[in-house]
């Protein structure tokens, strides 16, 4: 039952360490989409094939850590162009069920910017709310950009590498942001003049780019996270977790902020050589839905219609 379900894992998540709880948590968010992919498919099967295979690549990766950066190709992966679909990553072998893809650290981190992880809302969420726009926010407007005043040209370059869709005038949330950054310049809330423009590309780049993290109570951006294609059949998922001291010690250049959370990605399923790797842009809730009900949200958040096999 579900009462017998939640005491047991409330029993589960007091005895386990948080690195074991973070391990579990991914195994469970792979299965979750496995059982909604695979159909008939036995769940225990699923449980044992696919937590065993992630285990051993857990097991490798704290031998061989190697967080990629945005100028270093992921193994086993290239960076295409293809018709219809952008850049995309492509397997360059077989790539088994569970393997490690690549992990990688974050372009950058914006904490705090979630809707419910703050009190009294700034000056450009009060303007949304009195204009209507605030239910189509989901980040905290404020907050970002305080944020984006912070940042220098330096800070900000790597991230310019991502898609904004600045070309797409009929994508909903590259208008929303365009409107935030008006809203920003004309009530005096930047530091320095002439940067509305760096603002709404900003804001464009994080509503397209941007993975929420709970933890952080906010979002992260990464660079060859934001390569993945999205599909409502992936191949592939990630997880952020957070380094250990141990590992924050191999790495090279010390730690700063940016560097303590990694994203991991891995294979859902067997993936052959030259198939382009894919992940859902898409909270499992919302890969119940129907396909209509997807591709909207998708056109609306993402800027495109969703093609796939599951949409077709």
């Amino acid at each position: 039952s579900n009462c017998f379900s939640t005491n047991h894992l409330r029993v589960i998540a007091e005895i386990l360490e948080e690195k074991q709880f973070e391990e579990l948590e991914e195994h469970l968010r792979l299965l979750a989409l496995e059982a909604r992919l695979d159909g008939p498919r036995q769940i225990w099967e699923a449980q044992a094939a696919t937590a065993a295979a992630a285990l051993e690549s857990v097991e490798k990766a704290a031998n061989h850590l190697f967080v990629v950066k945005f100028d270093q190709k992921p193994p086993s992966l290239a960076l295409e162009e293809r018709e219809g679909m952008g850049r995309v990553l492509v397997a360059t072998r077989e790539i088994a069920r569970g393997e490690l893809l690549f992990e990688e650290a974050p372009l950058m981190v914006i904490p705090d910017c979630l809707m419910d992880a703050r009190g009294p809302q700034g000056p450009l969420m009060a303007e949304l709310e009195s204009q209507g726009l605030k239910v189509a926010v989901a980040l905290d407007m404020d907050v970002l950009c305080d944020f984006f005043s912070m940042q220098t040209g330096s800070q900000l370059a790597t991230l310019w590498k991502l898609a904004s869709l600045n070309d797409q005038e009929d994508y909903a949330a590259g208008r929303l942001a365009d409107k935030v950054a008006e809203l920003a310049v004309a009530k005096g809330l930047l530091a320095e003049f002439g940067r509305q423009a760096d603002l709404a590309r900003f804001l464009r780049i994080v509503s397209v780019n941007a993975h929420t993290v709970p933890r952080v109570r906010g979002v992260m951006l990464f660079f060859w996270l934001s390569m993945l294609s999205h599909s409502c059949a992936p191949n592939a998922t990630y997880g952020t977790h957070a380094l250990t001291a141990e590992n924050l010690q191999e790495r090279e250049g010390g730690t700063t902020e940016e560097t303590l959370f990694v994203a991991r990605t891995r294979a859902l399923c067997h993936i052959a050589a030259g198939e382009v790797v894919t992940m859902s842009y898409l909270s499992l809730q919302m890969l119940l839905s129907s396909a209509p009900t997807r591709q909207e949200l998708l056109r609306i958040q993402k800027g495109f219609v969703c093609g796939c096999e599951r949409c077709r």
